[in-house]
């Protein structure tokens, strides 16, 4: 496993220097020193997916642009499938959070301690989650885009519970029903991850298989599948997470850790996005088939020598790295650069419209959403930010304890 130190490259010239130094400052803390470039690689092709399809939607929306040219359809037809970049960010939750389990289970490393696990979901993803929040609603009111919107949605959104109470999916900010999902997944992890403690390898990867399996039936079925609320919970979505928890015994039983590169894996990666491109939700057969599909594609990420040297680079990773500040961000973003860049708009030309405005709204979000990451994120990713903050606070006041040896 590589730490976040050892992607700094030989010093060539001062140009890679001072750019390695930018990307040094932007990357994402891990625990315990432990950095796996890849799955950073894939949480930015996750936003990627979902910052361009926000952005095409955005186009043909509010610009009342339409694709006219066959090329123009191709594009717009790819750009709809940007929305199942959430579900790719689901796989990568079911790993990430499975991993330190699957370790204990299938490594004898020692058992995750729940509270600190709680613990540490808070204080590394609550300050960001509710700042956001009430920038979004502040910014909701001043615009006075939505006359519906009432504070007890922005209360809802906070503690996780706007997809049960409300049909719509996020009045404050429409990607937090996403994270009112992993929420209910962090909650499940510790039961769901005793499948580890089976020793049969197949055995307990048919478990899980079954899991991933028999959800996306219940969805099918009338009464279930039509609620409002099931399509954005975890009934909906467990598929996805549980395609992360394979790929996490498979990372650790088969691969320990250092998976084998074949270049037969860079074609399958190829062949996985044609597929993706063709598959639907709308269908049993769609919904069982689109998570192993993307659970193929994390493989072939791994295991593809060329795909796995672009999406371990630098860039790509620290980009990714900072892909929760662009979740949280990058829609109000759009919807605000959007009405001043509206004069920019090619009538007719929806390709050149879309490709002006998408570069425009990246280049605006990556400088607003940087600035968040370093500001707001990024300390947050110190396990003991609150009792650093709470030491400041006391220092600020004249109220800092005293060190060891000092006399009154």
């Amino acid at each position: 496993m590589e730490n976040t130190a050892s992607r700094v490259q030989p010093e060539v010239s001062p140009q890679i220097s001072v750019f390695d130094g930018v990307l040094r400052k932007f990357s994402r803390r891990t625990n315990g020193g432990r950095f796996i470039p890849e799955i950073d690689g894939l949480r930015f092709i996750a936003i990627a997916l979902v910052v361009a399809y926000h952005a095409d939607g955005y186009v043909q929306v509010k610009f009342n642009l339409a694709p006219t040219s066959v090329i123009g359809e191709i594009v717009a037809r790819l750009l709809a499938h940007g929305a199942f970049g959430v579900a790719f960010f689901f796989v990568i939750s079911g790993f990430v959070l499975g991993l330190p389990f699957a370790r204990h289970h299938l490594q004898g490393s020692p058992p995750v301690r729940l509270k600190p696990y709680f613990q540490r979901r808070l204080t590394r993803l609550e300050p960001p989650y509710i700042l956001a929040l009430i920038l979004c609603y502040l910014g909701i009111v001043l615009v006075g885009h939505d006359p519906n919107l009432r504070l007890r949605h922005l209360f809802a959104s906070i503690f996780y519970v706007h997809n049960v109470l409300y049909p719509s999916t996020g009045t404050v900010s429409p990607v937090a029903w996403s994270l009112e999902v992993e929420v209910q997944f962090y909650l499940l992890v510790p039961l769901l991850t005793r499948v580890y403690g089976i020793r049969s390898r197949w055995l307990r990867r048919g478990v899980f298989a079954a899991m991933g399996a028999g959800v996306p039936a219940l969805q099918v079925i009338p009464f279930i599948g039509h609620l409002p609320w099931v399509t954005h919970s975890i009934i909906g979505t467990l598929q996805y997470f549980v395609a992360g928890l394979i790929l996490v015994d498979v990372y650790v039983a088969d691969w320990r850790d250092a998976p084998k590169s074949h270049v037969a894996w860079d074609i399958v990666w190829v062949v996985g996005w044609g597929v993706l491109g063709y598959l639907t939700e709308q269908t049993l057969v769609a919904r069982l088939a689109y998570p192993v599909v993307t659970f193929i594609l994390y493989i072939a990420a791994f295991r593809g020598p060329i795909v796995r040297r672009i999406i371990r680079s630098p860039l790509l990773t620290t980009i990714g790295g900072m892909c929760y500040s662009i979740y949280l961000l990058h829609y109000p973003i759009i919807s605000l650069v959007g009405r001043v860049t509206a004069r920019l708009v090619v009538h007719g030309s929806y390709l050149v419209t879309l490709v002006t405005q998408t570069a425009i709204y990246a280049a605006v979000i990556l400088l607003i959403c940087g600035g968040y990451f370093r500001l707001i994120e990024q300390p947050c990713m110190r396990s003991d930010w609150p009792s650093r903050l709470k030491s400041r606070i006391l220092a600020g006041l004249g109220m800092a304890p005293r060190s060891v040896g000092q006399r009154g």
